[in-house]
């Protein structure tokens, strides 16, 4: 169980996360995307860690959703949760699975799509494996990927949009 505590949850059901449904498909080639600086970026974060309680995963959620928000603010970065308004869709959405090992080790993937409406941009994933007292740090370390992308922007690197672009 995630120790962030209470107030995290009430929070997460306040900015409506809610577990993730859908499978995302295979999307066309993106521009490269330039370094993100003060903005407000309306981001979808959803959990698709089937192990975990409902509970669990909008505390999870939540974190990630705070962590952005700390990530970017040297940026001049901001986040907003809530549903966009009619007409607006999300800026981002983040897809976050925690995965539950063997010896009560576990491992995670944040998942970053449709960055204007451009599809799956990049899984992000642990290069070791986490305690659970460690899953704080876990989904901390995921964020700071992701967030990574928007501090530093980046281009669509799959090789049918390398052949397009003529870059290489």
């Amino acid at each position: 169980m995630i120790k962030i505590g209470t107030a995290l949850l009430v929070s997460a059901t306040l900015l409506g996360f809610a577990p993730a449904s859908q499978a995302q498909t295979a999307a066309p080639c993106i521009s490269t995307v330039a370094p993100v600086r003060n903005k407000t970026i309306v981001v979808d974060i959803q959990s698709a860690s089937k192990n975990m309680e409902v509970g669990d995963q909008n505390v999870a959620m939540t974190f990630v959703f705070l962590r952005l928000m700390d990530d970017g603010k040297p940026d001049g970065n901001t986040f907003d949760g809530s549903t966009p308004p009619t007409g607006k869709s999300f800026d981002i959405r983040l897809v976050l699975t925690i995965i539950a090992g063997k010896n009560a080790e576990n491992s995670g993937t944040l998942s970053m799509s449709d960055w204007g409406g451009a599809g799956q941009v990049r899984v992000f994933n642990t290069a070791h494996s986490y305690t659970k007292d460690q899953q704080e740090q876990l989904i901390e370390d995921l964020t700071d990927m992701a967030y990574s992308f928007i501090h530093n922007g980046w281009r669509d690197t799959r090789p049918e949009c390398q052949k397009k672009s003529g870059s290489t």
